[in-house]
């Protein structure tokens, strides 16, 4: 098995895993763009209340921000 089949059949132990593992793990996108994974809660809040964190493309690096593609229903 991957690690996409045990996110669906056991997600638990897989986050547990990744928790022990390390908070943070670099990971590929869907977009196949590298992007982060936090798997603690407060580090998570930290992030999400953190100024320089932002979707904010003023707060991106020249040429670097894409914004995010999201399904128009969403």
């Amino acid at each position: 098995m991957d690690l996409a089949d045990d996110l669906i059949t056991r997600p638990y132990d897989v986050y547990q895993g990744l928790r022990t593992a390390s908070p943070v793990h670099r990971i590929t996108g869907t977009d196949g763009q590298p992007a982060w994974l936090v798997t603690r809660f407060d580090d998570v809040r930290a992030g999400l209340t953190h100024p320089l964190l932002s979707l904010d493309k003023t707060h991106a690096r020249e040429g670097n921000y894409r914004g995010l593609g999201l399904d128009p229903g969403v």
